[in-house]
């Protein structure tokens, strides 16, 4: 876990005798080590998962969830003192759902739901250990049907404005964005609409806006025929509509009422291969191997995006431009799992057009990796084939423009694992300012090694 006050971070390691809390600084070199046997430590007791936590200068605050009964416990570390101290600091009642955790900017967020209320409880801990608690009104939308709040906000798919996104999260049609002023739940599929619920940070206060999509069906075509999914960059609303015979990539200002600003067709009648940034492209791969071909005319790029769940991802480029990756993903289900650490959770049912069904929801043994590890190294990451097409915006006009794409963060990050000895044990990859790590045992020197993932 980093801090945000400073340049420092903190590693938890345990073997089948001792835990081990280290405090770093940016260069990697050990400024304290608190080290505990096994037995008085909140890690030997596996019942617990370690979900987030906060830190002010040497302490750190580490939260545990006990899953089965939804008991949040925090372990604080001095690292001074070199004393540790457990508490409960959160145990949600029969009626509070949990329905997502997270850290971001140095708070620890637990989003819960209660449907009889129909209220949304959040409960934020803050760098000083102290947790907050606060209950909003949330009415689930006509649109939904018989959808219960808890079902209606679960599967979130957290994306931070500090981090580039994975094209594996793009396909998710219920999504959190964060910032540091504030957190946004884009839900699509509400009918014709997408549903954006905003919370103010750190007021908590909340207001919602709903994008209509009557306007962009085509004539005779019908709300379930269509495939939405939206993304949120510089509180510009990017939602990818494929129909039948046509796909729209639509821009809407949220901070002007949700206004259209414009939108880009692709059909067979409207051949707009020029405006790509590249040649559209469909790729498979399976750990580090990759295999890529362009997709030659819009026929061709129209059917081959038949196949697969629907996405649209937005990232700025360090040159400025607004980079838009639309198209379609599958994940690649393998016959066994290798060293990384999973917990199982509820997602979103689809149909096979990936069309999300209302208040269905499915169990996915693989959804959630341990905090501390990026989404850039999961199986769903790791092992796909997908169908995209690029465009590079000018931030200002949002027009196409030309621009060399580079090769993304989360790729090279998938292309470095792959040279990693498959042997290694409790693999880690997290990111300490603008820089990548990747973590891991190393069976045959018996050591933790850290090292630097080098990005073009």
């Amino acid at each position: 876990m980093d801090s945000k006050a400073d340049e420092t971070f903190a590693l938890v390691l345990k073997d089948n005798k001792k835990a081990e809390y280290i405090w770093l600084d940016k260069n990697f070199k050990t400024k304290s080590k608190v080290s505990l046997s096994l037995e008085h430590s909140i890690l030997d007791k596996s019942k617990y998962q370690y979900v987030g936590g906060s830190s002010n200068n040497d302490l750190y605050h580490f939260v545990f969830r006990y899953p089965d009964k939804d008991i949040f416990t925090m372990e604080t570390v001095d690292f001074t003192a070199k004393t540790t101290k457990d508490e409960v600091i959160l145990d949600l009642t029969k009626d509070e759902k949990f329905v997502k955790s997270f850290s971001y900017y140095n708070n620890f967020y637990v989003i819960a739901a209660n449907d009889k209320t129909s209220q949304l409880i959040i409960c934020v801990l803050n760098g000083n250990g102290e947790l907050s608690t606060k209950k909003l009104d949330f009415k689930v939308p006509a649109a939904a049907g018989k959808t219960k709040l808890h079902e209606y906000v679960a599967g979130l798919k957290t994306l931070r404005d500090d981090a580039e996104p994975d094209f594996s999260d793009a396909t998710e049609h219920k999504k959190l964005f964060c910032s540091e002023h504030e957190l946004k739940m884009v839900i699509d599929g509400v009918g014709e609409a997408t549903h954006i619920y905003t919370l103010q940070l750190p007021s908590l206060t909340a207001n919602e806006q709903f994008i209509s999509y009557s306007s962009q069906l085509e004539q005779g075509e019908k709300e379930k025929e269509v495939v939405i999914n939206s993304f949120i960059c510089n509180n510009i609303l990017y939602s990818m509509i494929k129909g039948k015979k046509n796909i729209k990539i639509g821009l809407w200002d949220l901070d002007k009422g949700g206004t259209l600003l414009t939108n880009y067709v692709i059909s067979e009648e409207q051949d707009n291969y020029k405006l790509f940034a590249t040649q559209p492209t469909s790729v498979s791969r399976s750990g580090s191997e990759v295999k890529e071909e362009g997709v030659d005319g819009v026929k061709k790029l129209m059917k081959q995006l038949s196949f697969g769940n629907m996405g649209v991802m937005v990232y700025k480029l360090p040159a400025g431009k607004i980079l838009v990756t639309a198209g379609t993903y599958h994940t690649v289900v393998l016959a066994s799992g290798g060293g990384m650490s999973y917990s199982g959770g509820f997602q979103q049912s689809r149909t096979s057009a990936g069309v999300a069904i209302p208040g269905a929801v499915e169990y996915n043994a693989f959804k959630y990796t341990r905090p501390g590890n990026s989404t850039y190294i999961s199986e769903d990451a790791r092992h796909y084939y997908s169908t995209y097409f690029q465009y590079t915006l000018d931030p200002v006009t949002l027009r196409p423009s030309k621009q060399k794409v580079p090769v993304s963060l989360p790729e090279q990050v998938k292309d470095y694992i792959g040279t990693v000895n498959s042997k290694v044990k409790a693999t880690n990859q997290f990111a300490i300012g603008k820089n990548q790590y990747y973590g891991y045992y190393d069976v045959d020197t018996k050591s933790y090694i850290v090292e630097q993932i080098i990005i073009r």
